[in-house]
């Protein structure tokens, strides 16, 4: 009897370890807006990026870790204003830019009525870069607002 308990408790914690395993693959979007999950960092496992909205004109790109998270104030510097208007900012997505590990994080920091206006992200030495745009207005990319989606 004693054995067929061990092997119940054996198997309860692999089952128990397995769900473990499948949360930690992509931490939870709680408080994050257009949250999705990539690999940004380079190592195994997947990360959760998304804009987090504070209050007053607080807007932040945040990567969340299993065990913490980094983030990077949003700032829209081809604007007269440098505060990021809250309802155009979204994730577009994660892109392998280059050949080092880890994606691109494609953020859109604000629209017009026909172009979009982005930055991008790297997370390099466990903080988030922006990675300057050579050769554009304010080190921010332009396309037009109806071709650059969400994912």
């Amino acid at each position: 009897m004693a054995e067929v308990v061990v092997v119940l408790l054996l198997a309860l914690l692999g089952l128990l370890g397995g769900l473990k395993a499948q949360h930690a693959a992509c931490p939870p979007a709680n408080g994050l807006h257009d949250s999705i999950c990539g690999n940004v960092d380079g190592r195994a496992g997947q990360e959760r990026v998304g804009i987090a909205i504070g209050p007053g004109s607080s807007v932040r790109l945040v990567v969340r870790f299993a065990d913490h998270s980094v983030s990077n104030r949003l700032e829209d510097e081809d604007a007269e204003s440098p505060i990021v208007e809250k309802a155009f900012v979204f994730v577009n997505g994660l892109a392998a830019i280059d050949s080092r590990r880890g994606l691109a994080i494609v953020v859109t920091v604000h629209q017009g009525a026909s172009t979009a206006f982005g930055q991008i992200f790297r997370l390099e030495r466990g903080a988030l870069r922006r990675i300057p745009i050579p050769a554009s207005a304010g080190g921010e990319f332009r396309t037009k607002a109806a071709s650059l989606t969400s994912t």
